[in-house]
């Protein structure tokens, strides 16, 4: 068996380690008390993304791989996306580059950058084992440990393709880059049509089929006006059929504050379409 050559080996190495120390610079340490997690450097302006689970109140401290701490304000949090949004005094900061994570691969190779335990900077690396129908998660074989939350997940070539979130059956489950992109873009705005639904099985074209009844739709929300009402069955959005009971919540998680979102309902055995303009959240009326 051949010998591996050396500066092969060698080149390699020292591609990883730049890739690995690129990481870090866009990795920051959040100490929201007690505890410590991790951050992604989102804009060069001072706007730090880490899970919502993080950090607890307006205040956490933020160390930057340069050593600098600042005191950071928590300007957003999103607990459906398990996003938080920290702005910190600092101008020029390093960014960490995005792909799309819907172009992953199983079996790619990551990279996750954090400050477990009492680590600062810690690598550790796996691969692709999905990423789910709905491109909001990304799961990967790789070790996660406490103080890896919020920090990035980056590909062989260092691009950023999520944010680590939670370890589940030894898995580690990052939200997609697609997703905190979305949330940097606009980190106060939480997209909504204010129904509440549950899955439901149907008769579509002679086939069972997965529905979303609506049992509730929320004063003057987006269905209220656009004349949804208790006891209508979703079953498609944006004209594909529903597979998962969480298809339309992801769809109305992707989609812009003001959008038009077409639902597809089922009436008896006719399948009718329906646009329903996706609002705001945070600026929905209050109930009396």
């Amino acid at each position: 068996m051949p010998e591996p050559n050396q500066k092969n080996v060698t080149e390699i190495d020292n591609d990883l380690a730049a890739i690995a120390a690129r990481l870090r610079r866009s990795t920051a340490q959040v100490f929201p008390g007690n505890g410590r997690g991790s951050g992604l450097i989102a804009r060069a302006d001072g706007t730090i993304v880490t899970n919502a689970h993080v950090v607890h109140g307006k205040r956490a401290k933020v160390v930057l791989d340069d050593g600098r701490e600042l005191d950071g304000e928590v300007v957003a949090k999103a607990r459906e996306r398990d996003l938080a949004a920290i702005r910190v005094d600092a101008r020029d900061l390093p960014v960490a580059e995005f792909r799309d994570a819907r172009t992953l691969r199983a079996g790619e190779i990551v990279l996750a950058v954090g400050n477990p335990l009492d680590l600062v900077g810690a690598l550790t690396s796996g691969i692709i084992h999905s990423v789910d129908r709905t491109a909001r998660r990304v799961v990967a074989d790789l070790t996660l440990l406490p103080g890896n939350s919020g920090g990035p997940l980056a590909d062989a070539s260092g691009r950023v393709v999520g944010v680590n979130s939670m370890v589940v059956n030894g898995l580690a489950v990052a939200i997609a880059s697609s997703v905190v992109k979305r949330f940097i873009a606009s980190p106060s705005e939480r997209p909504y049509i204010g129904i509440v639904a549950q899955p439901v099985q149907v008769p579509v074209m002679g086939e069972q089929r997965l529905g979303l009844l609506i049992t509730d739709v929320a004063d003057r929300s987006p269905a209220d006006r656009a004349r949804l009402m208790p006891g209508r069955i979703v079953i498609g959005v944006g004209g594909a059929l529903l597979h998962s009971p969480d298809d339309l919540a992801a769809a109305v998680d992707d989609s812009d504050v003001g959008a038009s979102l077409r639902l597809d309902l089922l009436d008896g055995e006719r399948v009718g379409g329906i646009e329903v303009f996706v609002g705001d959240a945070s600026r929905a009326p209050k109930a009396a």
